[in-house]
């Protein structure tokens, strides 16, 4: 016989105490606590380097802020992903409290790793939708590309591609557009 498990919410997750030599990061999914592997130095690299090109591009424009990892957007009561890179544009200036974003952002970057691939495709691409991102980008190390979904009414479509060489751009950030050889 299965045994169901209790459904935690977010101010739950955060009472949570998790062991000191823990080395793991956990997100909120579906009111389960979800444990992610420290990413790797190639995952690092690449959400560092699209947070550099970001950032300069916004704070050249004072557009807003841009985060990275590990902060949590809490799409709802059981759902808190942590996206790897978030934009927040200065007219959503309400966007955060003290520790959570509870708006949506009008950016979202997730680096897809072999561990949280599947997550990032399909179960966080409907949260996110839900929540009302305007853009999700899925970047793929192992396939060298990049995916910039714009998302409306609930659902989302692809707007830039580009695999191996080239460059995508973004709707949100009118004029920002990054090449694949800046992110790889």
């Amino acid at each position: 016989m299965q045994m169901l498990l209790k459904k935690i919410t977010y101010a739950e997750f955060r009472e949570m105490d998790f062991p000191d030599d823990d080395t793991h990061l956990y997100e909120l999914l579906d009111g389960e606590p979800v444990q992610r592997y420290t990413p790797s130095i190639q995952h690092q690299r690449i959400a560092r380097n699209v947070f550099r090109k970001l950032d300069q591009f916004v704070l050249e424009r004072n557009l807003g802020e841009v985060f990275f990892a590990p902060i949590a957007l809490l799409v709802d009561d059981y759902n808190a992903p942590q996206p790897d890179v978030v934009f927040i544009s200065n007219k959503n200036e309400h966007a955060t409290d003290d520790d959570v974003v509870v708006r949506p952002p009008e950016l979202v970057v997730e680096v897809l790793s072999p561990s949280t691939m599947l997550d990032d495709r399909y179960r966080k691409r409907k949260l996110y939708e839900r929540f009302g991102v305007k853009e999700y980008w899925i970047i793929d190390p192992q396939n060298t590309s990049i995916e910039v979904l714009t998302i409306s009414d609930g659902a989302s479509e692809v707007f830039s591609f580009a695999a191996e060489k080239g460059a995508v751009c973004s709707r949100v950030l009118s004029g920002f557009a990054i090449a694949l050889n800046a992110v790889f």
